[in-house]
């Protein structure tokens, strides 16, 4: 398929009136969506993931259609590894940065220790200098100043946050590769994060 760009069309009303015809196309086409296909098939399951991973489907039984779910807040979608659902992200198997904070830290440590922690992590001349991922992937963390805790962020809809390295040899030790931080679209959160083989 060949992508049109504003480039490649002479005036703006050449553009108006291609959209009214692919819009119009769209609207008569009697083909089914391609999540329902999914429904048709006998082969998949019965549920399945969304690249965004807080989105998953599922086949309604009675009429054979595809309803688009949500998981619940600090939950994402995660199918393979054993699991099949909407996970919490501390229990994901793959996909996240594994040094999180400060969810990741152990769970059976009081509340005033967890914000203690985190208040430290602004004394740290690596995370003032740079966010980070927090266990969320739709959100992140930065620190203002030394004497504060890190603020929490969301990222903004349709994005995921990516803390990742890549190249030949990337990694922080390696002394090549790219660094790779901020919020990416869910396709390339799902690239960078090693994750497109769960959902």
């Amino acid at each position: 398929m060949k992508w049109l760009t504003v480039a490649n069309l002479q005036p703006p009303i050449t553009l108006i009136s291609l959209l009214v015809v692919v819009s119009g196309v769209k609207a008569n086409k009697p083909t089914q969506p391609t999540e329902r296909k999914y429904c048709n098939s006998t082969a998949t399951a019965h549920m399945w993931g969304d690249v965004d991973p807080n989105i998953f489907y599922i086949c309604d039984e009675a009429t054979n259609a595809t309803r688009q779910m949500r998981c619940p807040t600090g939950r994402g979608f995660f199918r393979g590894r054993g699991y099949s659902g909407c996970i919490p992200y501390a229990d994901w198997p793959a996909c996240l940065d594994p040094h999180s904070l400060p969810e990741s830290q152990n769970s059976s440590s009081s509340d005033g220790q967890r914000s203690n922690a985190t208040v430290e992590l602004c004394k740290d001349e690596m995370h003032l200098q740079q966010t980070w991922a927090a266990m969320d992937p739709n959100k992140f963390y930065m620190c203002q100043n030394e004497h504060s805790a890190p603020l929490l962020l969301n990222c903004e809809a349709g994005k995921g946050y990516v803390s990742a390295w890549t190249g030949e040899s990337g990694g922080i030790h390696s002394g090549e590769g790219t660094h790779i931080v901020g919020c990416a679209a869910w396709e390339k959160w799902r690239m960078y994060m090693h994750c497109t083989d769960f959902y």
